[in-house]
């Protein structure tokens, strides 16, 4: 065994029993599969986010009386906490996660915003997706690539506008002419309010709001 790292030993401190020691040269038995779980995980994500520094927060391991494991972790450069999902299938564990969402919101919400500007003017658009993948989505993905993955990547996007928010046929017509598919909140900013995105996040809670659905296509196959 590789001597632990100081992340995997804080890591594993937390699964571990109290009174038990981990170090760089010490694991309990029973955490040994644990360990091979995380450095699964890591090397997985190492893969999929080369360009990307890696912050990682907590680890609840797979167990005998679980169905899966789970990793919270972050991007560098972001806040939100994602979370790598650990199973075990015919004998391998697999790795899926949520931490593409930070980087592929960015692309996805200027689009959106776009395809809505004869609607409405945007004052800024918030996605988050909430399925996790593997490998098999990049974190540039097109919307082509998202609407066809298998299973449907679920999303939530918050959206905000001066005014009333005015939930109309036309608004969730436009959005699903253009594949923008998911559940949403319309927030409405008062017209002396702050259109800063980050006062605008960070006030959400004051604004009148409506949520809405816009369906995902009904599979044809």
């Amino acid at each position: 065994m590789n001597p632990l790292n100081e992340t995997e030993i804080r890591l594993l401190k937390h699964a571990a029993a109290k009174g038990d020691t981990v170090t760089a040269e010490q694991v309990p038995v029973y955490l040994r599969e644990s360990l091979i779980q995380l450095r699964g995980a890591e090397a997985y994500l190492e893969k999929k986010y080369p360009e990307y520094k890696i912050q990682y927060h907590y680890f609840d391991p797979m167990t005998k009386l679980t169905e899966k494991g789970i990793l919270y972790a972050s991007l560098g450069g972001y806040e939100r906490l994602g979370k790598i999902v650990i199973r075990r299938i015919r004998e391998e564990y697999t790795y899926a996660d949520t931490l593409y969402s930070d980087p592929l919101r960015e692309i996805y919400d200027a689009a959106m915003i776009q395809s809505l500007s004869a609607v409405y003017r945007l004052l800024h658009a918030y996605t988050v997706f909430s399925t996790p993948v593997s490998l098999e989505l990049p974190t540039d993905a097109s919307l082509e690539q998202i609407n066809r993955h298998d299973p449907q990547i679920m999303r939530h996007t918050e959206l905000f506008v001066k005014g009333e928010p005015d939930v109309s046929d036309r608004l969730i017509g436009v959005l699903a002419h253009n594949g923008f598919y998911g559940s949403y909140t319309l927030y409405g900013v008062p017209p002396w309010g702050s259109t800063h995105p980050d006062i605008l996040m960070e006030s959400r809670d004051r604004y009148e709001k409506e949520s809405f659905f816009c369906p995902f296509p009904e599979d044809e196959s």
